[in-house]
């Protein structure tokens, strides 16, 4: 590493301390050119007289002089050197004439211009910009700070610092955030800080025990820069809000949108900051500065922001999620017997965590029990997805300690290349090796293996009370908390009986069963099929599906509401409700929206809360990008499971006076969960739809964004007796809910979609039901919009490229996808054609109005002109690089996703991603090996309204060359 940086600088000579001898002789060994001079002692440099050395330039004429090179921290990479010229440091001179806001004070180096002599402590080495500016500049600029060291030989702690401040009462503290976590650790740590004008700290997050702590008794700032940028100008935040950066008026920092709600800071060199930001002076020729760090804006208070990391920090899991490890990492790292944590995860299907402890335990076990509930803090306020379970816990080694940068940062790169093995092997264990066995014990019966059932569930869902019967998806089970549950069943059945069959406990196995009391009955069947009182089949009867649709059906058809328009004279203004706006889908149906200038307002209700963020962030890619900040958009969190879908009292009472359509998008899709899994959120929200509507003044149409794959069975529901190979699919309601595909997607759509055909039929609701086929990416010119690359059609590629095998023409059939943009196009058309006057004039206002019921309308957006995909094959499989030979029939590419080992291999889901589905494409491969029937949905309708959709023609070669480009084949 500083091999690297003298190369890079060309530097000639090292001057050192005598202490610094053992590290600098091994330059010589990389360098041999190299000149190295020892200094004198302090002490002696001290009594020497110092040669005249006169500078006789003025600042004009000097300001773009180098004097000095400093380095990047390196904790994502390799340190980089940075030349700084004297315009750099006049910067921090001038801090003391900026402006100030009234009330607030300036947070940067006019802080340490004390009105007296006051000493402070800075734990930074002189490498660091933090570090020289105290030991050098400070001293210069503003004399009345006096600088304490810590001793050279020792690395600073919260223990040195806390022995200092019994000697000298100091005025403040600049330091890395673990320092300042250690001294609130000591005796009287917190109480000693009581003198303090501020504690400044730099380097990363501080841990919010500290940080709280601290701020009750001092001014708590974190410093904000980077080596290129110098100190970023900023406010001291009121000590509520010691958590949060604010910007000083004067700094010109752009926050762009970027990844989850986070937003990245921009700067770019303007000649007018040259005084005041020293990127302007570094780099002035530079036009922008892209600092790679990224900041979550406060939920309520506008203007300030929480550092959330670095892009460079960021974690891609096999499945394409994306997390920040770092507030998790201070977070754990805060623990009394930790000194550093690390989470890795990189390419693999869950995170991951090595602990690096202060002093090394004998017994994994009880030590993991002790730092367990601050894991368990951690993991309540990252995503879902960045949780750590128990038995993905490693201890460092103490002969492999973290590196850290001079900062104290934990160098990422570095040290998980140390424990490269390690966490690799974590990843290979089937089972666990650091997990406290749930046992099942030797009584097998219902009741002891339903205990043993609830025990593991409820280490999934900790501090929950769950009901035997009550749904685990419905309560939010998500797939790292099924990997878990299965990863203790495997544990727990081992325990009693190490030679146990545990072959059968897979995802599926949580997914068919998702109850205690489901899940304990099928766990009993597999291990003792003569214990159990019903065997455990994989799913359900086709009796007991229907019959189970129909149950939902008739509860949520119960008194159904009158309706309470008002009259109202006819109006062409439109009003939309639109839900779902983050997905694909809604995106382009807001921008569709946006579009049309008789749309007057467009109120968007999604169950995130970052909703609108997210949205812009996906607009901001378009040409020319879609603004979001339109007067006629507003953006509310629901909650679809509650009346009135949990908006507050008055915004649904002006909802209900204005809308004149509402487009009800949102839906979870997940074709592993069961119906019952769809039902309190999305069933029970269409319900409360029907209610809402209901009690609209206006008679608003209804649009439900509903599915092909609720009637893709529809020969199932028919009598006709028909041998044709071909079903033709018509645009209505099938006879019974049989027609649905067998998953508990289709189904719910299916039950939502009866659910409102009794709504139209016994009120006067307007609605119309519209079955969405396969969306693909957009073809409109700018249109920023794409194709999910982790849908199964992209994952087959990328699968396919990595096997060398290709799926033949017989496998996708006929090709009737309608890309995303389209889709939009048709939705609005369909919804704008058919708005009739839904209100009839009346000579009192007041009057309550009603038409006569009429049945929903249904369309089908699939594309009419079909086009098979052997006509498409040789291209895509040119453009993956297959050969002809290799292309195989479904049934046989699926076989070779069957052969491959998980568990082996961490790249396996990474480079052949359509392992993770691997049901959906045996399904497909099932069909053709039987020579399943062909199915053609009617669109006759849907194109009769939209001419989007009738003149779209069948999906063209150059569209799919797009596709596979921007999935990057």
């Amino acid at each position: 590493m500083n091999a690297s940086l003298l190369e890079k600088t060309q530097c000639s000579h090292v001057l050192y301390a005598h202490e610094l001898e053992a590290i600098v002789n091994p330059l010589l060994h990389e360098r041999p050119e190299l000149r190295i001079h020892k200094i004198l002692p302090l002490k002696d440099l001290i009594l020497s007289a110092a040669e005249h050395c006169p500078f006789d330039k003025e600042y004009e004429e000097a300001r773009w002089d180098p004097i000095l090179i400093l380095h990047s921290s390196g904790s994502t990479g390799a340190p980089k050197p940075v030349q700084m010229n004297h315009a750099t440091f006049a910067v921090g001179d001038n801090d003391r004439n900026l402006p100030h806001v009234p009330g607030r004070v300036n947070q940067n180096w006019a802080l340490w211009d004390f009105p007296s002599k006051e000493p402070f402590f800075s734990a930074f080495p002189a490498f660091h910009l933090a570090g020289f500016l105290s030991m050098i500049m400070l001293p210069i600029y503003y004399t009345n700070a006096t600088l304490i060291l810590a001793p050279p030989t020792r690395p600073p702690t919260g223990s040195m610092l806390s022995e200092i401040m019994e000697h000298f009462v100091l005025k403040s503290i600049f330091c890395p955030p673990i320092i300042a976590e250690q001294l609130v650790q000591e005796p009287n740590g917190v109480e000693k800080c009581k003198n303090l004008k501020f504690l400044l700290y730099a380097g990363g997050p501080l841990s919010q025990p500290a940080g709280s702590a601290l701020s009750k008794v001092t001014d708590v700032c974190q410093f904000y820069g980077q080596t290129e940028t110098g100190p970023i100008q900023a406010l001291v935040p009121r000590r509520e809000d010691w958590e949060s950066l604010e910007w000083h008026p004067i700094q010109e920092a752009i926050m762009e949108p970027s990844v989850d709600g986070t937003f990245e800071m921009i700067l770019k060199p303007n000649p007018a900051m040259e005084g005041i930001c020293a990127i302007s002076c570094n780099f002035p020729d530079m036009e922008v500065w892209r600092t790679k760090d990224l900041f979550r804006p406060h939920p309520t208070k506008s203007g300030l922001w929480t550092f959330h990391g670095r892009i460079d920090d960021i974690i891609v899991l096999s499945n394409g999620e994306k997390f920040n490890p770092v507030p998790s990492e201070i977070h754990i790292a805060s623990h009394p017997l930790l000194t550093g944590a690390m989470i890795s995860g990189q390419g693999y299907s869950q995170a991951s965590l090595v602990l690096e402890p202060k002093s090394y335990p004998t017994e994994l076990g009880p030590f993991i029990d002790e730092l367990w509930p601050i894991v368990e803090e951690a993991n309540a306020q990252a995503p879902g997805h960045a949780r750590i379970t128990r038995g993905m816990v490693i201890i460092s080694s103490p002969s492999k300690p973290f590196d850290r940068t001079g900062k104290g940062t934990v160098v990422r790169g570095s040290t998980g290349k140390k424990y490269e093995l390690e966490i690799a092997q974590l990843y290979a264990n089937d089972i666990p090796n650091n997990v406290n066995p749930i046992e099942l014990g030797p009584s097998l019966d219902l009741k002891a293996t339903t205990k043993f059932t609830n025990e593991i569930v409820l280490r999934a869902f900790p501090g929950h009370s769950i009901k035997e019967d009550e749904d685990f998806f419905v309560l939010g089970l998500d797939s790292l908390q099924t990997a878990e549950i299965i990863s203790l069943l495997k544990v727990g059945i081992r325990s009693g009986n190490r030679d146990a069959d545990i072959s059968w406990v897979s995802t599926r196995l949580v997914y068919e069963n998702p109850s205690i009391e489901a899940l304990a009955g099928a766990i009993l069947y597999h291990i003792d099929p003569a214990a159990s009182s019903s065997p455990c089949t994989r799913g359900v009867t086709t009796l007991n599906r229907v019959q189970k649709m129909e149950r939902m059906i008739e509860k949520y058809t119960q008194d159904l509401p009158s309706p309470q328009h008002s009259a109202i004279s006819e109006n062409t203004r439109i009003h939309v409700i639109v839900t779902g706006t983050t997905g694909t889908l809604g995106t382009q149906i807001l921008v569709k929206l946006l579009s049309d200038t008789k749309v007057c307002s467009i109120h968007c209700l999604d169950r995130s809360i970052g909703a609108k963020e997210r949205v812009t962030h996906s607009l901001a890619s378009w040409s020319p990008p879609v603004a979001v900040d339109d007067s006629r958009v507003s953006f509310h969190q629901a909650d679809y499971s509650k009346p009135d879908w949990g908006l507050p009292s008055s915004l649904a009472a002006e909802l209900r006076s204005t809308t004149t359509v509402i487009i009800h998008n949102a839906w979870k899709v997940d074709f592993n969960h069961a119906l019952d899994s769809f039902e309190a959120v999305h069933v029970r929200g269409i319900r409360n739809l029907v209610d809402f509507s209901a009690k609209c003044a206006t008679r608003p149409r209804v649009v439900f964004i509903s599915s092909i794959s609720a009637v893709f069975n529809w020969h199932a529901a028919t009598t006709s007796g028909s041998t044709s190979p071909i079903t033709v699919i018509p645009e209505r309601l099938p006879a019974t809910p049989v027609a649905a595909q067998p998953t508990g997607y289709a189904e719910s759509k299916a039950v939502a979609e009866r659910i409102l055909a009794a709504a139209a039929s016994s009120t006067d609701a307007n609605i119309s039901i519209l079955r969405i086929g396969q969306i693909a990416g957009p073809i409109g010119a700018g249109n920023g919009g794409r194709w999910n690359a982790h849908e199964w059609f992209p994952l087959l590629l990328k699968t396919s490229q990595a096997l060398g095998r290709v799926p033949d023409g017989k496998a996708l059939g006929n090709i009737d996808w309608v890309p995303s943009d389209v889709v939009a196009s048709a939705i609005w058309e369909i919804v704008t054609a058919s708005m009739l006057p839904t209100n009839t004039p009346s000579s009192h206002p007041s009057a309550s109005v009603s038409s006569p019921p009429t049945p929903p309308r249904f369309f089908h957006i699939v594309n009419p002109a079909r086009k098979p995909w052997a006509e498409f094959l040789p291209h895509v499989r040119d453009r993956l690089g297959i050969k002809e030979e290799e292309v195989v029939s479904m049934r046989e590419w699926v076989g070779e996703l069957e052969k491959l080992d998980l568990l082996q291999d961490k790249n396996t889901a990474a480079s052949k991603p359509a392992v993770k589905v691997l049901d959906f494409f045996r399904d497909m491969a099932e069909g053709q090996y039987l020579g399943a029937e062909d199915v053609i949905f009617s669109t006759d309708e849907a194109e009769r309204l939209s001419g989007s959709l009738r003149e779209l023609g069948p999906v063209k070669e150059i569209w799919m060359e797009e596709w596979m480009k921007s999935w990057g084949f």
